[in-house]
């Protein structure tokens, strides 16, 4: 497995010697609840203290070593720990081999990580190569084999597989999801995101931030789209000029009638769509003629003659607007004007809220599953 986390360049300042000294400093008792007397650092509660084999120097644990350094551990690299009960300097294990005193409750020898922790479930698996938040495989996760990650077991044969899903940054934050600590979700279309960003982002967008595709059943929210058309018709301007639309959804070309922010899909009817090319119908044989880009944009009034490119054929091509045209219909406001320049009419056009935060317009918006996030 080529994972980025598995690749990583570390540029440690000091190379590990082999020396297993610590300092008096590194032989002090640490804690994670020290009214409790519950030895470890902030990030874990365990018995012991570790040695990173990168730069030779003892830390409590990766999240430390991290914080204090300009390059990061490998954790599954460490052989050594320093026992916090007795300061027995000796080979990674549950158990110190001195004192016998147990580091943690879960230890796992591949990834060498200890946590104490009595309430957490930790397991390790053998095709993510490392350990993961979970009772484990067969109990309450899988591991697909296609999408290289561990799933909640409802989603067997019931999920998208898309190639190495996790691998790769959440389209909302950038953090690197594969190895991530924050529960990770899986969106109907199959595609990844943090929940926390997940719930921020529906806010203000009905479409997933990877490809686009609605994250639910709009029907009741395309309708109220087509009601609030027909109270608001375009200008006579505009009567001849139309769009070639790609529909997000049902991934269809289809030819549609222009308009300010709604174009509407010919096959699947909705209107998460983008605008490929804008034309205008001339003369009585119906000629198709290009329109300018800034027609596209709702940046001009009227359709002037000297913006018209002659006897140009509409047959694919993206001289239109790239952005979709049910972006607009996803922001959250209530209402919303379209002032047109060089003197042409101005129509007022209201926005719907975002549907997915309107339980009467959203639809079916059942979450599709949720990832075995990595352990701390």
């Amino acid at each position: 497995m080529s994972s980025r986390w598995q690749n990583s360049k570390r540029t440690p300042g000091n190379v590990n010697d082999g020396s297993v000294e610590a300092t008096e400093e590194d032989l002090k008792k640490t804690y994670f609840n020290e009214e409790h007397g519950q030895l470890g650092c902030k990030h874990y509660r365990r018995g012991c203290k570790l040695k990173a084999n990168c730069c030779g120097r003892w830390f409590n644990c990766r999240f430390c070593h991290d914080d204090a350094s300009d390059h990061t551990i490998v954790r599954s690299e460490t052989k050594m720990m320093l026992c916090m009960h007795c300061q027995t300097i000796q080979d990674a294990a549950q158990n110190c081999s001195s004192c016998k005193a147990r580091m943690a409750v879960y230890y796992c020898e591949a990834c060498k990580l200890w946590d104490d922790d009595p309430k957490k479930h930790i397991y390790h698996c053998d095709d993510c190569g490392i350990c993961r938040i979970g009772q484990g495989l067969g109990r309450d996760y899988f591991h697909c084999k296609k999408c290289n990650v561990c799933m909640n077991i409802q989603l067997q044969d019931k999920h998208k597989c898309i190639e190495r899903n996790l691998e790769c940054d959440c389209p909302i934050c950038g953090e690197y999801m594969f190895t991530s600590t924050s529960t990770v979700i899986f969106m109907p279309c199959g595609h990844c995101i943090h929940s926390r960003c997940h719930e921020d982002y529906i806010k203000t967008s009905y479409q997933c931030p990877t490809c686009w595709k609605s994250l639910g059943d709009m029907s009741v929210y395309y309708s109220k789209i087509d009601s609030l058309l027909a109270e608001q018709t375009m200008p006579a301007d505009y009567a001849n000029i139309f769009s070639i639309v790609l529909c997000n959804d049902c991934e269809v070309k289809s030819e549609t009638p222009y308009h300010f922010l709604y174009h509407r899909c010919d096959k699947c009817r909705g209107y998460n769509t983008k605008v490929l090319e804008t034309f205008k119908r001339v003369g009585t044989d119906g000629q198709v003629q290009v329109v300018d880009n800034a027609i596209a944009s709702g940046t001009t009034g009227t359709v002037p003659e000297n913006n018209i490119t002659g006897g140009t054929s509409v047959v694919g091509g993206n001289t239109g607007s790239s952005s979709s045209s049910s972006s607009a219909a996803g922001v959250g406001t209530s209402s919303g004007s379209n002032a047109l320049t060089a003197g042409g009419p101005v129509v007022n056009v209201s926005v719907p809220r975002s549907p997915l935060m309107d339980e009467n317009a959203s639809g079916d918006m059942t979450m599709v599953g949720i990832s075995g996030n990595s352990a701390p």
